[in-house]
């Protein structure tokens, strides 16, 4: 299991810095008070030692432009291409749908970023981003939003505060997108009635085309929701491999319905298999 993982199951608090925030050291998670928080790594989110720069919404609008050490009270938009957005922190005042969110050609990297509050939509959204270490908690309504390309590592996802009939989830891909790597988090968004899953990949209608490429999840601690995976079979390469299962959903771990391509090595903590449920179970 992934160090991220077996954190989350054991309590440990050890996960080796990248080299950018090496000499920082982010606060630690807060403690378990309901059945979806989790200890973590110190080493997700913004660090508190880092003085961070108040600032409103931005536009990065420039290629390989890099924002550092920001306290943002509203959103990013990104719309050129090699975004850096790392050793931040965002929080959402109810006025914006994202957090940070590409359009066009635009593309980022996001990295040691905590994002919690009030977003209409989402923490992170659309197509063409990558992030690690990023804590994303108490969102109103979704965690992130998996496009085209993306990737999704090392983060810790959870404890919302669903705004009432918001269905949130803690990852959602509502389109068929192609290329999605979601490896090594806690993705754990609550039981609250107003929270789907951690994980759901459906297939409602999008304005951008799909890419080819497979939509891979592993290795990943997962828990909460009405059912914490959700996965439409119009999804033709989805594998899910080596995923621990908690069992604190609502009704099942996995929603009833064909199965993935590939589904193995998924256990519950206590290292029960879990199994692909038979429809309508």
């Amino acid at each position: 299991m992934n160090r991220l993982a077996a954190a989350a199951c054991a309590g440990a608090v050890l996960l080796a810095a990248a080299a950018c925030v090496a000499t920082a050291q982010p606060a630690a998670p807060p403690a378990a008070t309901t059945p979806s928080a989790s200890p973590a790594p110190t080493t997700i989110g913004a660090p508190p030692s880092e003085s961070l720069r108040p600032t409103g919404s931005l536009n990065a609008d420039q290629p390989g432009q890099v924002l550092d050490g920001l306290d943002v009270r509203g959103a990013v938009t990104v719309s050129a291409p090699g975004v850096v957005i790392q050793r931040s922190r965002f929080t959402g005042t109810g006025a914006d749908y994202f957090a940070i969110t590409t359009t066009g050609a635009g593309s980022v990297t996001i990295r040691n970023v905590t994002i919690t509050g009030d977003y209409r939509s989402a923490a992170i959204a659309f197509h063409n981003w990558t992030a690690e270490r990023v804590d994303i908690s108490g969102m109103t309504h979704d965690g992130v939003k998996l496009g085209n390309n993306v990737r999704l590592a090392d983060s810790w996802i959870h404890d919302f505060a669903p705004a009432p009939g918001a269905h949130s989830d803690g990852a959602q891909s509502d389109h068929l997108a192609g290329s999605i790597l979601v490896e090594d988090n806690v993705i754990d968004p609550g039981t609250a009635e107003e929270v789907t899953s951690a994980i759901i990949l459906s297939s409602s209608p999008d304005p951008t085309p799909a890419v080819a490429g497979p939509v891979t999840i592993r290795d990943n601690v997962l828990g909460g929701g009405a059912n914490t995976l959700y996965h439409n079979p119009d999804y033709p390469d989805v594998e899910i491999t080596g995923n621990t299962f908690r069992r604190d959903y609502r009704y099942q771990p996995i929603y009833p319905g064909p199965p993935p391509k590939v589904f193995s090595g998924n256990r519950f903590p206590d290292g029960t298999a879990v199994s692909w449920p038979p429809p309508d179970s």
